[in-house]
């Protein structure tokens, strides 16, 4: 056989393979690495408010996000309860970071509009002791434990502005979006 068409012929037969051997693997891994992606999300909404008994999603029209919020990295509102109290919303949020790296974060307020969780889920692709920072108390702790109308600014972490940023524009969204539609 032609050497210009034995090499093209022998990759094409690799690089099938090579796909189907993905597609094969991507298959089995998803639904677990969605199910972990879940049970993290739980386990950190546990570790927001301590004691809940029920975690609800939100579904509720009028406390849909518009398209700057969904912009801003909102994904979705939880309210959580217990003996039908509720002790908080928490706003899960997804942003782009530092290389495209995506963050995932829960940020909790409470009904009175009170700051009173903040907790990274997923963190992927983000410097090492720069971009990771937003999961570090020194980033959280200025702004937890403050009532939402006295937080003005968000200070930015010196070094790791591309990853701090989406943060802190989804954390005032989020804001935002509970000023509007949940304090009344």
């Amino acid at each position: 056989m032609n050497k210009f068409i034995k090499l093209p012929l022998y990759l094409a037969i690799v690089g099938a393979l090579t796909t189907a051997a993905l597609a094969t693997v991507h298959q089995f891994t998803a639904p677990i690495i969605a199910e972990n992606i879940i049970k993290a999300e739980e386990a950190a909404l546990q570790e927001l408010f301590e004691g809940a008994i029920s975690v609800v999603l939100d579904e509720e029209p009028e406390h849909k996000f518009d398209k700057n919020e969904e912009k801003s990295g909102l994904v979705s509102l939880f309210i959580v309860s217990q003996d039908d109290t509720i002790l908080g919303y928490v706003y899960k949020s997804s942003v782009v970071g530092y290389k495209g790296g995506v963050i995932t974060f829960l940020i909790s307020i409470s009904p009175d509009g009170v700051y009173n969780g903040y907790k990274v889920v997923t963190m992927q692709d983000q410097t090492s002791g720069i971009g990771t920072k937003v999961a570090d108390a020194d980033f959280y702790e200025q702004f937890l434990d403050k009532e939402i109308t006295s937080v003005s600014e968000i200070v930015k972490l010196d070094g790791a502005t591309i990853t701090t940023q989406p943060v802190v524009d989804a954390i005032k969204a989020a804001t935002q979006h509970f000023s509007a539609h949940i304090k009344q």
